[in-house]
C-alpha cells in the first residue's frame, strides 16, 4: 500500500467508515451497525484494535469553524458524513459526555433501546457500564448478551454488578451525577465514598452532584475540614463555575497546617478558604534561607534544564518562587534539601512543577500556576517536550521512569477535578498534526482491495466498546 504523503493527517468517509490517514498509519472506524468496530494500521504492520478518543462535541466544532481552508473543509465533509451515520437519539444522548462517547455508543449500538434510556436517565450508571473493564466488578468481562440481560434487571441490581453498593441510594447518588462531569477517575472515587457511612450520608443529602463536591467529599480529610453549607454552595455551581483552584488551595491550606502544626477551623466558605491561604502562604514568605536552618544550596536537580523549564536549585529561589506565584513551596524547603522533592520554574506557560522521590524513582507529584490558576493544556506540552529531550544528571544516582506516564496522569487528575471546568481546547490551544487534502478515490480503493468488506470484522477483537 501506498504510504500517505508527510506529516499528513486526512480524513474521508466511505462504505459507512471513516478514515484517517496519518504519515505512516492509517485508522478506521465504523460507528454503528452490526460491524461496528474501530482498527488501526501502521504501515508494515498488521490492524489492531483500539478505542477511539474522539468526542462528539469537538467534531462539532470542527464542522462549524468559520472560514475554512480547503484542507479543512474535506474534514469537515468526512467527519458531517461520519456524524450522519450514527441515529439522532443515540448523537444526541452521547454528545454531553466529555470523555468516552465511543465507548457509551458501542454500549447504545449493541444494546439497543434500555442502553439509550439509561443513559439518558442515569448518565453515570451508563458510563460504569460501557466502561466496566475499568472496574473490579462481576460483569468485569460479560459478553453483549450479558449486558443485555443485565439492562432489564432494576438499578439497584444493576449498581451491585457494577460492583458498588447496592440499593436505592447509589442509583440517587449517581443520578445527581450529570453527565458533564462523569469520568472514570471520579466515579471510582464515588465507589470509596459510597462505602463509608459518613460520607454516604452526605451524598445522599446534597442536591446535585458535580466533580468538585465528590472529590472533597471522597477525601476524609477534606470533608472533615468544611461545613455542609460548604459543601452546598459547591454544588449547587454548575460544572463550569467552580474553579480548580479552590480546590487546590482548600489542599493546600490542610497540608501547610499539618506542616506547621496549626488547628484549623472547619470551613464554610470559599472566601474562608481564601483567608486561610494568603495568611498560611504569607507566613511561609517571611522565612529567610538563614532562618529555616536549610543548606545555602540543595542537592544536584534529578534533571537538567532546558531553555523553558529550570531547576530551583537554593532555599532563597524556592522562596522566591513561591511569593511570584504566591502558593506555599516555601515550606518545602527541607524537603528539598532531604531530597524527598525536586522542584522546577516554568517560564512559559508559567507554572512550579514538583518532583517527588518514591524510593529509587522521580516522578511528577503536581504542577501548578499562579494563584493555583487553572492549567492551560500548553503546560503539558511544554513538560511533555521537556521530558522528551532532557536526561537525568550524571550526579543523580536514583532513577527517572515513568516521568512522561506521571504527566499524563497529573494532567488527566487536574482536568477531572476541575470537572471540566477549563474549556474545551481548540485548534489554537493544542498541536494539530498537519493536514492536506482528502486522500484521491485510489488510495480507498487501494485499501478496500486489500481489505475486503467484512475482512475487518474478523480482526482479533476488533469491536470495540461494549
Amino acid at each position: 500500500m501506498p504510504e500517505p504523503s508527510a506529516d499528513s493527517l486526512r480524513y474521508t468517509f466511505k462504505c459507512d467508515k471513516l478514515y484517517i490517514f496519518d504519515r505512516d498509519s492509517v485508522e478506521v472506524i465504523r460507528p454503528w451497525g452490526a460491524r461496528a468496530g474501530a482498527w488501526t494500521l501502521r504501515f508494515g504492520s498488521t490492524w489492531k484494535p483500539f478505542a477511539p478518543p474522539f468526542t462528539i462535541s469537538c467534531y462539532k466544532r470542527w464542522i462549524a469553524l468559520q472560514n475554512m481552508s480547503q484542507t479543512q473543509r474535506y474534514r469537515a465533509g468526512a467527519l458531517s458524513a461520519f456524524l450522519a451515520s450514527i441515529p439522532r437519539p443515540a448523537l444526541a444522548s452521547v454528545q454531553p459526555f466529555r470523555k468516552g462517547n465511543w465507548q457509551l455508543l458501542q454500549l447504545i449500538n449493541r444494546c439497543g433501546s434500555p442502553a439509550l434510556e439509561l443513559t439518558k436517565s442515569n448518565p453515570a450508571m451508563a458510563v460504569l457500564l460501557a466502561n466496566r473493564r475499568w472496574f473490579d466488578c462481576p460483569i468485569r468481562t460479560a459478553p453483549v448478551d450479558a449486558v443485555r440481560r443485565v439492562l432489564r434487571k432494576p438499578r439497584k441490581e444493576i449498581a451491585l454488578k457494577l460492583g458498588f453498593p447496592g440499593g436505592e441510594t447509589t442509583v440517587k447518588v449517581l443520578r445527581k451525577i450529570p453527565s458533564s462531569s462523569v469520568a472514570i477517575r471520579l466515579l471510582r472515587a464515588l465507589a470509596d465514598a459510597l462505602a463509608d457511612e459518613e460520607a454516604r450520608e452526605l451524598l445522599r443529602h446534597v442536591p446535585r452532584l458535580n466533580a468538585r463536591t465528590i472529590w472533597i467529599i471522597a477525601d476524609k480529610q477534606l470533608r472533615r475540614q468544611v461545613t455542609f453549607s460548604f459543601i452546598e454552595s459547591v454544588c449547587r455551581d454548575g460544572p463550569w463555575d467552580f474553579s480548580t483552584q479552590e480546590i487546590f488551595a482548600l489542599r493546600e491550606v490542610n497540608e501547610l497546617a499539618v506542616r506547621l502544626q496549626i488547628t484549623l477551623p472547619r470551613f464554610s466558605s470559599i472566601d474562608m478558604v481564601r483567608s486561610w491561604h494568603d495568611r498560611l502562604t504569607d507566613y511561609c514568605h517571611s522565612f529567610s534561607p538563614e532562618l529555616s536552618g536549610a543548606p545555602p544550596v540543595f542537592p544536584p536537580a534529578p534533571l537538567r534544564n532546558n531553555t523553558n523549564i529550570q531547576a530551583i536549585a537554593t532555599p532563597a529561589a524556592l522562596i522566591s518562587e513561591g511569593i511570584e506565584m504566591h502558593h506555599c513551596v516555601a515550606s518545602y524547603i527541607w524537603d528539598v534539601a532531604e531530597r524527598r522533592r525536586y522542584f522546577y520554574a516554568m517560564k512559559s506557560p508559567r507554572a512550579t512543577i514538583c518532583l517527588r522521590l518514591n524510593g529509587a524513582t522521580w516522578g511528577i507529584e503536581d504542577i501548578r500556576g499562579p494563584l493555583n490558576s487553572r492549567l492551560n493544556i500548553g503546560v503539558f506540552f511544554a513538560v511533555r517536550e521537556w521530558l522528551s529531550d532532557v536526561q537525568p544528571e550524571p550526579s543523580c544516582l536514583s532513577k527517572v521512569e515513568g516521568l512522561f506516564d506521571s504527566t499524563v496522569q497529573t494532567m488527566a487528575f487536574l482536568h477531572d477535578v476541575s470537572g471540566g471546568s477549563q474549556p474545551a481546547p481548540n485548534e489554537m490551544d493544542m498541536p494539530q498534526r498537519k493536514c492536506c487534502t482528502d486522500p484521491p478515490d485510489w488510495v480507498v480503493k487501494d485499501i478496500e482491495c486489500r481489505y475486503p468488506a467484512g475482512s475487518l470484522d474478523h480482526a482479533e477483537g476488533g469491536r470495540g466498546g461494549a
